[in-house]
């Protein structure tokens, strides 16, 4: 996650490629002014108006079920190396059993 947020390279080639808004504050900024430089018209989204909705945004995260699940990826993790099962099917069974938690828990 810390090169994935933080490599500014990187975070330059998530806005070449899928035009998102980059994690990195400085390449955001970079890629606004050159923005400015190319056209005078204002854009849709402006750093102004991209630190207002920040600002003004709130979520209440819901974690719930964090740490029931990591507790439960830590075990299925544990029980592939002790049993040494193939990591192919160790990691098949333990992502359809988070999947059937998961989905049992969102009714």
């Amino acid at each position: 996650m810390k090169f994935i947020t933080g490599d500014q390279e990187f975070q330059r080639e998530v806005w070449n490629s899928t035009n998102t808004l980059p994690a990195h504050r400085t390449v955001v900024n970079r890629i606004y002014e050159e923005q400015e430089e190319r056209e005078s018209v204002d854009t849709v989204i402006n750093p102004g108006f991209l630190e207002t909705i920040i600002a003004e945004s709130y979520t209440t995260p819901d974690f719930k079920l964090y740490s029931f699940l990591d507790d439960m990826i830590t075990q299925k993790i544990f029980q592939i190396v002790a049993q040494n099962i193939e990591t192919r099917t160790g990691v098949k069974a333990m992502t359809e059993d988070l999947q059937r938690t998961l989905k049992n828990n969102r009714r």
